[in-house]
């Protein structure tokens, strides 16, 4: 009984630690020592069966149904133990030096603070793990923005005065308005190369921490969902933009063809000779709003999404 309550605590352990008491997790735990315990007690009956055999003169010994001892059986339950606790002896490691790191994490929020937090723990693969992956997206986030800023040319910063730009000012801008959609369209695969690049690096670090690779799969796993949604996100507002300049392209093509045939009020409204010029214009200036609301709808579902990912941090950390 004593052997039995003993088995009982330290299953209940391994279980809290390991699998946070999952259905899953339990389920395994028993399979293992039932296992386990099973092939001990085929090899204590095999062994007690060899001291029967008849001896070799000829007498015989009389066969009798055998029965475990409570030594016996509290030694099988205690070596069963030991088995399975050896078989996931890296898994409660992990167990515990995750719920070591979480509980160092409960009042992080800042990176700054992670970084205190595992210069106090360094040893903890927990916190490490969790310092490498938030420095591994603060660098694609930083890549991202750096490719962002190389798709327009500096001079489409600049506030154009229709009443008083000249045509080569204007070829110009068309010109760098064709480079900016060009670049644009060829920013998608280099994005999707950085995603890629980060889990990389991410998979190939935690594989240096020697966790278990059920731990590994399972965080690759989070970095792939993530990714799946910023991939699709960061894509679409890439074919915004070029969708934007492109728009613009046409409006400024029709400029560049009609120089010195409109006029600009005094609003800065373009006034065309032709009305045909001028349904041409408005249609070219519709898909540009269209193209603008488009950017706009997505950069906000940008926001959301990394709300989101700030609560998945904080339920990350917080083990929930």
């Amino acid at each position: 009984m004593i052997a039995l309550a003993i088995v009982l605590c330290v299953g209940g352990f391994f279980s809290t630690v390991i699998y946070n008491n999952s259905a899953v997790g339990i389920a395994r735990l028993i399979g293992e020592f039932m296992g386990a315990a099973l092939f001990l007690l085929v090899l204590a009956w095999l062994t007690t069966l060899a001291k029967r055999v008849p001896r070799a003169n000829g007498e015989s010994r009389r066969w009798r149904r055998w029965h475990p001892s409570d030594h016996t059986t509290a030694f099988i339950l205690v070596i069963t133990l030991l088995v399975v606790g050896l078989n996931n002896r890296q898994l409660l490691l992990d167990g515990l030096a995750a719920q070591e790191g979480q509980a160092t994490l409960k009042d992080v929020r800042t990176p700054d603070q992670l970084e205190k937090a595992l210069a106090k723990n360094p040893s903890n693969s927990f916190l490490q793990f969790a310092a490498h992956v938030l420095k591994e997206a603060q660098e694609t986030d930083r890549l991202t923005q750096k490719l962002s800023d190389e798709i327009e040319p500096p001079s489409l910063a600049k506030n154009i005065d229709y009443a008083k730009t000249t045509r080569a000012e204007l070829e110009a801008y068309l010109r760098d308005l064709k480079t900016a959609e060009a670049n644009a369209t060829a920013a998608i695969p280099r994005y999707l190369a950085l995603l890629k690049d980060e889990r990389r690096r991410v998979e190939t670090f935690m594989q240096s921490l020697q966790i278990d690779k059920g731990a590994v799969r399972d965080a690759l796993s989070g970095i792939d969902k993530r990714h799946t949604r910023t991939a699709d996100l960061g894509s679409k507002m890439l074919t915004a933009r070029a969708d934007l300049y492109r728009s613009l392209g046409n409006q400024f093509a029709i400029l560049v063809e009609q120089f010195g045939n409109y006029k600009v009020d005094a609003n800065g409204r373009i006034i065309f000779s032709s009305q045909q010029t001028a349904d041409r214009y408005n249609a070219a200036s519709s898909e540009f709003d269209t193209a603008a609301k488009r950017l706009s709808e997505l950069q906000e579902g940008l926001k959301r999404f990394a709300q989101f990912q700030q609560e998945g941090w904080e339920r990350f950390i917080s083990s929930k």
